[in-house]
């Protein structure tokens, strides 16, 4: 399971509860390894069981549900960041992977983190 800090905002408890509603269901998977290809830009993730992803750094920072990117309450979620203002060339300043918690952290440009 990639943790986003299930305690830091409403929007990732619920995406974790899965969407019932919609018939979406959430799977989780514990990490193997991660592989930042900065060649491509992109993060490859490789998952326990065999499976893996591609995740593109600007797919990554555009989903990043943090302040300065999305406000988020119980009744909303609004975006804040402008497209115009996005830079679709951006690059991880830096990650760290906590096996433990199986938890990917990810430092952007502007002091800006993922989880």
């Amino acid at each position: 399971m990639i943790s986003f800090n299930r305690g830091k905002n409403a929007i990732f408890q619920a995406i974790q509860r899965g969407f019932p509603k919609s018939g979406i269901n959430i799977i989780h998977r514990n990490i193997s390894s991660i592989h930042n290809d900065k060649n491509n830009r992109w993060l490859k993730i490789s998952f326990i069981d065999g499976n893996y992803g591609i995740f593109p750094y600007v797919w990554l920072r555009d989903t990043s549900l943090e302040s300065s990117t999305y406000s988020i309450s119980d009744s909303m979620k609004a975006r804040n960041l402008m497209m115009r203002d996005f830079d679709v060339e951006v690059v991880p300043e830096s990650l760290k992977f906590d096996k433990e918690k199986n938890e990917l952290k990810i430092f952007w440009p502007g002091n800006i983190e993922s989880w």
